[in-house]
């Protein structure tokens, strides 16, 4: 019973700052930029990646979550394109978005281009009012709110891609407004990301990644380290503000598969009552899906 009211303490105190609730926050971030940034979906490859999320295990309604992103570079379009949909549960609290990206992208030179993306997509949060127990029967009233409610969600954002540098802005939810925030009507949230790739050695790689998420009431930054072996094995860890310290490690299968999984153990105040949060992150790299471009050996052939 006291994880039960403690679990509704959490949730209250993260939502009613605004009387809304914030998006998902996964610790494989750094593989899963497109949730962040629409202009993240012009990848070289066909991927398709998939999040798995299970935070505070121990807690009865803990929050359960999962991802699925498939983008690629698309040449006749001349950009990216992207597919997103994150399904998250928080004890009686049910949200499903899913989200279409276009990302033109413009070559600045040598390793170097910019994304401009744009999203649109469907937003649908649902209340089970009828699973709430009130000690005091006159806050009974939130049994008479609706159960479900759903709605156009609108994102945007830039990605700088130079070399080994990557730097990103972006956010969702761009058509709400905070003031007017509330449970079924979550307020915009902004992110930006950089992350950097450093070949230390001909077998090692490091990998340091910062974020930055806010949902303009609230602000918090995450930063990340992961060590790449022979470009196979990972291993890294990270801090997220005021949550969780984080331990990551993946390995690769045939250069065409992803597997990783971390652990957060959770610093603030789950940490007494919760077995820390798990995660699995799973990625299958489907190739180039753009036509080769036609090499002429002979400029009798242009004629």
């Amino acid at each position: 019973m006291k994880k039960v009211l403690l679990l509704a303490s959490i949730a209250i105190h993260f939502s009613s700052t605004s009387n809304a609730q914030n998006d998902v926050n996964y610790t494989h971030y750094m593989f899963a930029n497109p949730t962040y940034n629409p202009a993240a979906v012009a990848t070289k490859h066909l991927e398709a990646a998939v999040v798995v999320r299970r935070q505070w295990v121990g807690l009865n309604g803990s929050p359960f979550s999962q991802l699925l992103n498939i983008n690629s570079y698309v040449q006749k379009l001349k950009g990216g394109v992207g597919l997103s949909i994150i399904n998250d549960k928080l004890g009686y609290e049910s949200t499903l978005i899913a989200r279409l990206s276009y990302a033109p992208q413009f070559k600045l030179g040598y390793a170097n281009y910019i994304n401009v993306g744009i999203s649109v997509g469907f937003m649908s949060r649902s209340l089970n009012t009828s699973k709430l127990v009130f000690e005091n029967p006159s806050e009974a009233f939130a049994q008479s709110y609706p159960t479900y409610k759903g709605g156009l969600d609108l994102g945007a954002g830039v990605e700088w891609n130079y070399q080994f540098l990557k730097i990103g802005v972006g956010g969702f939810h761009l058509d709400k407004n905070v003031i007017k925030s509330n449970f079924y009507q979550v307020p915009k949230h902004l992110y930006s990301y950089i992350s950097y790739r450093w070949q230390v050695s001909s077998t090692i790689v490091l990998q340091p990644s910062i974020t930055v998420r806010s949902s303009l009431f609230t602000t918090q930054p995450e930063a990340s380290l992961l060590a790449y072996f022979d470009d196979v094995f990972w291993v890294g860890a990270g801090f997220r503000h005021q949550d969780a310290m984080s331990g990551l490690l993946g390995f690769k299968i045939k250069k065409k598969y992803k597997i990783g999984y971390s652990y957060d153990y959770n610093y603030d105040t789950t940490k007494k009552i919760s077995g820390g949060s798990h995660e699995f992150y799973l990625m299958a790299d489907f190739g180039n899906i753009n036509p080769a471009k036609r090499a002429y050996k002979t400029p009798r052939l242009l004629n």
